[in-house]
């Protein structure tokens, strides 16, 4: 009598173990992956802004310019700055009184009409040429094209959600821009304006 062969025809090899151990460091790699994308994503984004900026300024392109700049917060950002710089002057020239608060009144009035003709696509593109906001002329001589201020600017992060971006619209004058961010976007909130401005 012949004994029943009990091998079995196929052995399957033991893969599902080798299976567990892999599956944890594919997932480790794969979260370093998404987490260092998130990291370039965030890095990149305020030259992407800047880009984005510089694009939209140069055609005039008021639709793409919302998506750069939040005019709201950088309207008051400028008013402030420029309601201080006209106080200072008020103050010095002026004794405090009625006289005082009328020229600081008046003022205000001007700074309010002076932003809102500034906070446009047109405004902007001749700010950062380097114009004055009282005349809208040149202050000094032109270093280059727009394109070529905002390649030989230079920023840094102040903090994780705020980007400073500084640039020579003149060869004499600073113009520093502040981008912060919301989520994962970054926006134009603040122009800080040379003090000849």
């Amino acid at each position: 009598m012949q004994q029943p062969n009990h091998t079995p025809a196929f052995v399957a090899p033991s893969q599902p173990r080798a299976r567990r151990r892999l599956w944890p460091w594919l997932l480790i790699a794969l979260v370093v992956v998404c987490a260092l994308g998130l990291v370039g994503l965030a890095v990149s984004g305020p030259y992407r802004t800047l880009k984005g900026l510089q694009s939209a300024m140069a055609v005039g392109d008021t639709s793409a310019l919302n998506d750069y700049v939040d005019f709201p917060t950088l309207r008051q950002n400028l008013k402030q700055q420029l309601n201080a710089r006209a106080n200072a002057h008020v103050n010095a020239a002026l004794p405090s009184g009625i006289l005082s608060q009328l020229a600081t009144g008046i003022a205000s009035g001007v700074v309010d009409t002076t932003v809102e003709s500034l906070v446009t696509p047109t405004g902007l593109n001749k700010l950062v040429l380097g114009a004055s906001l009282i005349t809208g002329q040149p202050q000094g001589e032109p270093s280059g094209t727009l394109a070529e201020r905002f390649n030989s600017g230079g920023g840094s992060f102040e903090a994780a959600d705020r980007f400073v971006y500084t640039i020579k619209p003149t060869a004499n004058r600073e113009l520093t821009l502040i981008l912060t961010r919301t989520g994962l976007s970054w926006r134009l909130t603040n122009v800080l304006l040379p003090v000849e401005a």
